[in-house]
């Protein structure tokens, strides 16, 4: 075997591919890629690499309510609240992420329900995530850390999107860190 096309004969053959690639060396494996047509510079070292261990494990997870999650970002026009970006996908379609204010998982168990949902750019999701934005519960207002452009600005409320200040409060306490975020 000295071509690429053996390689995927062998691979073709499904049952018997693991047993006859098992049996060449890994000098082998890499001649396989300098075959006539192919580029000597780039020999199929990944092929000659070992699998990786695998272990099998269990997960458990928050089943989120995905048509509620499309639902706000329908109201929302797929518009961050926070800067009023809309993003667009490979296709061309707008893009929006729906972020729970107060995490869905231990140790927040927040709920999934309108109030406890933000409609962001993927951007500003991130930002949430990781407490570099907070939100006034009594006026609106985005605090940002280090982005200007949004720090001050007042965040977009659809009606009826009935936002709950519980979820600001703890976001701006527990996951922003800053008693002053949740009074400012």
């Amino acid at each position: 075997m000295t071509d690429i096309e053996a390689v995927q004969d062998i691979l073709e053959m499904k049952t018997e591919a693991d047993d006859e690639l098992s049996k060449l060396t890994s000098k082998e494996i890499v001649q396989l890629d300098s075959a006539k047509d192919a580029d000597p510079q780039e020999p199929a070292r990944d092929l000659a690499t070992p699998d990786p261990d695998r272990v099998e494990t269990t997960r458990s997870r928050v089943v989120r309510n995905t048509d509620l999650a499309h639902d706000m970002k329908r109201m929302y026009d797929y518009v961050c609240q926070t800067c009023g970006d809309t993003r667009r996908g490979p296709g061309g379609d707008p893009y929006a992420e729906a972020h729970h204010i107060r995490p869905l998982g231990n140790p927040h168990d927040g709920p999934d329900e309108p109030g406890n949902i933000l409609v962001l750019c993927p951007n500003h999701h991130a930002d949430f995530d990781y407490g570099r934005l907070a939100v006034d519960p009594e006026t609106r207002h985005v605090m940002h850390t280090y982005e200007e452009a949004v720090d001050g600005t007042k965040l977009t409320i659809a009606d009826p999107h009935d936002l709950s200040d519980n979820h600001l409060e703890y976001h701006n306490q527990i996951i922003a860190g800053s008693e002053k975020q949740s009074t400012e």
